[in-house]
C-alpha cells in the first residue's frame, strides 16, 4: 500500500502513532518509528487549546477515540480532508469541526 503512495506527503498526529504502537508487534513498531524518522511521515502536534472542542466532538460522536479526534482536528488545521485509514466505521460518519466531510482513503476498498 505504501509503495503506491510513494512521493505523496503523508501526515499524522502523535495519538495515531501511539495507537498504531498498540496494534503492531515489536518489529512493526520499530519499522514505523524508523520510517517516520526518515521523513516519510510528518507528525503533527495536537493543539491543547482545542481540548474542550475535542471533548465536545467526542460527546457528539459516541465512541470516538482520541486518535481519531486528534486526526480530524489536525485535518481542519492543515486543510487536508483525505484520511488514509482502515477505520471504515468511524471516518465515514465524521465531519470536521468546520463541517467538512472526511474522505476516507483505503487503496483496497
Amino acid at each position: 500500500m505504501l509503495s503506491e503512495l510513494a512521493g505523496t506527503r503523508l501526515y499524522t498526529v502523535w495519538e495515531v502513532l501511539t495507537e498504531a504502537g498498540h496494534l503492531l508487534d515489536d518489529t512493526g513498531k520499530i519499522n514505523l518509528m524508523r520510517w517516520t524518522a526518515a521523513g516519510r511521515l510528518t507528525v503533527l502536534t495536537s493543539d491543547t487549546a482545542e481540548l474542550c472542542q475535542m471533548a465536545d466532538f467526542m460527546a457528539h460522536y459516541a465512541n470516538a477515540d482520541l486518535a481519531d479526534v486528534a486526526l480530524v482536528f489536525a485535518a481542519d488545521r492543515e486543510h487536508i480532508y483525505n484520511i488514509l485509514t482502515i477505520d471504515r466505521k468511524d471516518f465515514d460518519r465524521y465531519r470536521s469541526p468546520a463541517g467538512k466531510r472526511i474522505r476516507r482513503l483505503w487503496l483496497k476498498d
